[in-house]
């Protein structure tokens, strides 16, 4: 099948632009539901539906501080299961649960589906543009170390996802990290435990803000590690497909080799 940038694909599994590289691929469902099960709307930041994962991860945010989960989960975790019913406001986690519920099952179901929908669209192959440049931004293929965006992404979540040009989810992690760095204080606890107050160092601490973070490091490290290998398997595929295209004679055989090893 001739590949040109030109034809209709009517599947297409990847979308390349100035600012972004969006493509299906395959992945394991119960992935998907467990960072939804951390943080919900992080499965579907993880399967490129940015807008819905945004705004589920703004309503885990609004609900989550406005119930006092954090507390409760760290009041439980801690023994204190009297202290944990009482700061719980039933008033807003029982507006958590559906949407909670729902977030995990959503994001199996749609694994599922783009899953199915890649499988298909790659018969189909169809050639990928290795290059996008706009008066803002250009964007293009190439391998890249995974580890680099994971240590990126360990020092400030969301630099790993820039360093590969994943601009959306990178700034909204970023912005994610910012502001319940900011409300948790951590800044301030830190630095009182760098001069040894660590009495201090706990007191200024909102741990309500704080346990956000591990969810927001682990989606970071784990989302620019795998996205970097599938981006960098992308790369070879088109490579492929444009020396298959330009190069490749289909009346070429290729010899078979001798007992000896040479043709």
């Amino acid at each position: 099948m001739s590949n040109t940038y030109s034809r209709k694909v009517r599947r297409p599994y990847v979308h390349v632009s100035s600012f972004i590289v969006n493509q299906f691929h395959l992945r394991n469902p119960w992935v998907t539901v467990f960072w939804s099960l951390a943080f919900p709307g992080a499965g579907h930041m993880m399967l490129c539906k940015y807008f819905t994962g945004a705004m589920l991860m703004l309503w885990e945010f609004f609900i989550n501080v406005e119930s006092k989960l954090n507390l409760a989960i760290l009041f439980s975790m801690t023994g204190h299961f009297d202290q944990a019913k009482a700061v719980l406001d039933p008033r807003w986690f029982f507006l958590y649960m559906g949407v909670y519920l729902f977030s995990m099952w959503n994001s199996y179901r749609l694994t599922v589906d783009l899953n199915k929908l890649y499988l298909v669209a790659d018969r189909e192959d169809a050639s990928i543009l290795p290059a996008k440049i706009s008066p803002l931004e250009s964007n293009y293929l190439g391998i890249r170390n995974p580890w680099t965006g994971v240590t990126w992404s360990l020092v400030t979540p969301g630099l790993g996802q820039i360093y590969f040009n994943r601009l959306p989810s990178g700034f909204y992690l970023l912005i994610c990290f910012v502001v319940s760095v900011y409300e948790s204080h951590l800044g301030n606890a830190l630095l009182f435990t760098m001069t040894g107050h660590f009495d201090m160092a706990r007191s200024v601490l909102d741990f309500e803000w704080l346990l956000f973070l591990p969810s927001i490091y682990g989606l970071a490290s784990y989302d620019a590690y795998v996205l970097i290998k599938e981006l960098n398997k992308l790369f070879k595929v088109e490579q492929s497909r444009f020396l298959s295209d330009r190069y490749g004679n289909p009346n070429f055989i290729l010899p078979k080799p001798t007992s000896e090893g040479r043709h």
